[in-house]
């Protein structure tokens, strides 16, 4: 359990990002389309069943929200402020001589100082005030303002860190946080992100097992008698850099669930650490450096190549799968490189169990186009006249398999007994 201030930030960070998310879902396509056309009246997209699964509220904030979160934050000018207290009268003279300023040397990061006073000199009325309030209403020096951490936040946001910060700071005129206390913030919110992650896969899990439950009697009367059925499911398995060119230094791999299409489980690859690059650049001597990594947390976990990272997140995905959520994700449905499928084939995640690879339209469409060009190319089927295998005709051919594909599901909806049905899940026409 987290300890009350970092719970505190995790439910802030919650809200900030509940807020976001209702932004979206009010200037969401499929709400706007259905306002227009009453035929597509009641339809949801998918983002919102998917939240509506992990019982995530999905309502537009009513005023009292909205006026607890966006309306309280905005950026102001000093002097517009004074000119807005211009006609304010001091309560110890009663004069039209208010003006706020700002005390810089008591700035703590983004939380200005502000101070009301009044110019009257024979009334010397101030009042003094920090523009944040911090994160629990306590006046002790050590608890963080919320701007700060909003600040900090905002970073991660747009995936970007502290010299970013400086730039916004510099641009409007204002002081910033400095670089230690951005590393504290940092610290503290990746924490709590990582908390908020986990406890979004066990629920993303538990609504996966609940909409299996509702497919299956077997599933459904194990849960209710208490138990954690090991259930079979079909995902969607893709790697992704953080650049093109298989030269990257970060990728990630994604599991998703065919049928609720929520993400089941991820996995990170690195092979960069900045602490560790700090440390080499400092250089160390041998001694220190064997003591510093036997304390260090290191980043990288991928010694090999970029391109490797697909596959092997792949193998940790399916080897952990029994032990983290009882799932065995017994069908695959990946693009055309198999070469992750090969590294899960070959590491034996379930021993009693084959795992089988399935083929999306999408691929098998762009694979039947790249085959045809390079027959017409090498080969000149068809002659050099007419009835030769063209670039029209290719496109035609790949098309007209598309086609054929999405007509076959419409007719498998329809009737279960199809042939192709039986061999081929209906979810592949879907993706």
């Amino acid at each position: 359990m987290p300890r009350p201030k970092g719970r505190r930030m995790l439910e802030k960070l919650n809200k900030a990002r509940n807020v976001m998310l209702s932004d979206k879902l009010r200037g969401n396509s499929s709400r706007s389309r259905s306002s227009l056309d009453p035929a597509l009246e009641g339809q949801r997209g998918a983002s919102r069943s998917k939240l509506d699964r992990l019982s995530i509220n999905t309502d537009v904030p009513s005023d009292l929200d909205l006026q607890e979160t966006e309306q309280l934050w905005t950026i102001a000018n000093t002097n517009q402020l004074t000119d807005l207290m211009s006609d304010a009268l001091c309560p110890n003279c009663f004069q039209s001589s208010l003006t706020i300023r700002v005390i810089k040397d008591e700035n703590m990061g983004f939380a200005s100082k502000l101070k009301l006073c009044c110019r009257s000199s024979s009334c010397g009325y101030t009042k003094s005030k920090f523009s944040s309030p911090r994160i629990q209403k306590s006046n002790c020096s050590n608890v963080a303002f919320e701007i700060n951490t909003k600040m900090v936040l905002y970073s991660h946001e747009i995936g970007k860190g502290f010299t970013s910060l400086q730039t916004f700071s510099s641009v409007l005129g204002i002081s910033g946080i400095s670089q230690r206390a951005f590393k504290d913030h940092d610290n503290k919110i990746t924490d709590c992100e990582v908390e908020s992650g986990e406890d979004m896969l066990y629920r993303t899990a538990n609504a996966i097992r609940q909409a299996y439950a509702e497919t299956d009697d077997d599933i459904r009367e194990a849960i209710e008698r208490g138990e954690n059925p090991l259930i079979d499911i079909s995902v969607s398995y893709d790697g992704t850099w953080q650049k093109r060119g298989f030269t990257s230094l970060y990728g990630v791999g994604v599991c998703i669930d065919l049928l609720t299409g929520l993400v089941v489980d991820f996995d990170i690859r690195s092979k960069y650490c900045h602490a560790c690059h700090i440390q080499k650049a400092e250089s160390m001597n041998a001694t220190d450096l064997v003591v510093w990594k036997e304390q260090h947390d290191c980043c990288t976990n991928h010694h090999k190549s970029s391109k490797s990272m697909e596959q092997d997140s792949a193998v940790i995905l399916w080897n952990r799968s029994v032990a983290k959520y009882n799932f065995r994700y017994v069908e695959m449905l990946s693009d055309g490189d198999s070469s992750a499928f090969k590294a899960v084939l070959e590491s034996k995640p379930y021993a009693d169990k084959a795992v089988t690879k399935l083929d999306c339209i999408n691929h098998a469409h762009k694979r039947m186009g790249t085959a045809l060009r390079k027959l017409a190319k090498e080969s000149h089927l068809g002659g050099r006249g007419v009835g030769r295998l063209t670039e029209k005709k290719c496109d035609s051919l790949q098309n007209f398999l598309s086609w054929c594909y999405n007509r076959q599901y419409s007719r498998c909806v329809q009737n279960e007994e199809c042939c192709l049905g039986r061999i081929i899940p209906l979810h592949v026409y879907r993706y």
